[in-house]
């Protein structure tokens, strides 16, 4: 077909894949033109691009366990069984980072015109990666009840560990079972209500981070193996008090939150401290540590944590951050499972 491909080698999730094309220029040879486009048609067709599906016709999951007062609707039920495949069997995202056409028509360099005469040929040249990812965005109609849905889903898969990260990644994060829930400031009361109305009082440990005194309240102990669910506010993340911890866990200057690339070079070093952290906890000359209990810290960043699940409330309102230091943030908390609301 004209094509030719070539894997670059990759972490383990991620495959990272360059290619390059010869194709015939538009208006020489028609005939392999429309052949071409076909082919291009029939391949996206095939891969499900751009589909919108729906569920009506999906199995219902089993109503969660602590659902007894308020069970789920049948529509509920099978989104819920949805999210449920989606972290039992992970799904491949295939991403276009640039996309380069180059028409020998459009450019006036020597070789590229005496290409034109020669082969008739124009060039595309395309990185692509792609990702290995269990989650996706739950994006039911207004009051269909996803905050219940997702709720039954953290009720559901409560004893199911999450699945194995690399080993490498392991040993430069807390690990913690619970759902990390990051939603707006006026959204946390209503979550801890629904918590409340369909499981009751006792069957989730919650812990709730309103402001960083909550956050400074708790031991990294607790928050990695004595919590299920830790609700967040988008804030926090923002606040310079909690982005000068992150500076301070990561060992990087006061100033370095001024540098556009702020965000990437502390989390590179803050894995690393982590890591001599959970090795050996006194190599790590931090404050707020706890002698008494080797190998604990109060006040955490979210950052040092592979949490099981991450949900973004109202993740629509993400888009309009840009490329941005708070979007940047949000990129760096780490999960098995992520998810949009």
């Amino acid at each position: 077909d004209g094509s030719i491909k070539a894997a670059a080698s990759a972490p383990a999730r991620t495959s990272c894949v360059f290619e390059w094309k010869a194709e015939v220029a538009a208006g020489r040879k028609g005939r392999a033109k429309k052949a071409a486009d076909a082919t291009e048609a029939a391949e996206a067709e095939g891969s499900g691009a751009f589909r919108l599906l729906d569920n009506k016709e999906d199995a219902p999951a089993e109503q969660p366990p602590g659902f007894v007062r308020w069970p789920l609707r049948l529509q509920q039920l099978r989104s819920l069984r949805w999210m449920q495949r989606c972290e039992e069997e992970p799904r491949y995202f295939d991403v276009v980072f640039s996309d380069l056409h180059c028409h020998p028509d459009g450019v006036r360099d020597a070789s590229t015109l005496r290409a034109q005469a020669r082969f008739e040929w124009r060039y595309n040249v395309r990185c692509r990666e792609v990702y290995d990812i269990r989650g996706g965005i739950l994006a039911d109609a207004m009051g269909y009840g996803k905050t219940a849905t997702t709720i039954g889903l953290i009720d559901s898969s409560l004893n199911v560990p999450a699945p194995p990260i690399r080993s490498d990644l392991e040993r430069c994060f807390f690990r913690s079972q619970a759902t990390l829930i990051l939603v707006p400031s006026n959204l946390v009361d209503q979550w801890v209500g629904e918590f409340t109305k369909f499981l009751g009082v006792g069957r989730l440990r919650i812990y709730v981070v309103r402001t960083v005194s909550q956050l400074k309240a708790i031991s990294k102990r607790r928050l990695c193996e004595e919590v299920d669910v830790v609700v967040c506010t988008y804030r926090l993340l923002y606040s310079p008090v909690y982005r000068k911890r992150l500076l301070e866990l990561s060992g990087s200057d006061a100033d370095a939150a001024a540098r556009p690339s702020w965000a990437y070079a502390h989390m590179a070093q803050l894995r690393k401290n982590t890591k001599r952290f959970l090795a050996n906890p006194s190599s790590v000359d931090w404050e707020h540590t706890l002698p008494a209990e080797m190998g604990s810290l109060m006040f955490p960043v979210l950052e040092q944590v592979w949490w099981k699940r991450i949900v973004f409330d109202e993740f629509h309102e993400l888009e309009a951050m840009g490329d941005s230091a708070q979007f940047q943030s949000l990129q760096n908390l780490c999960a098995s499972y992520r998810w949009g609301l």
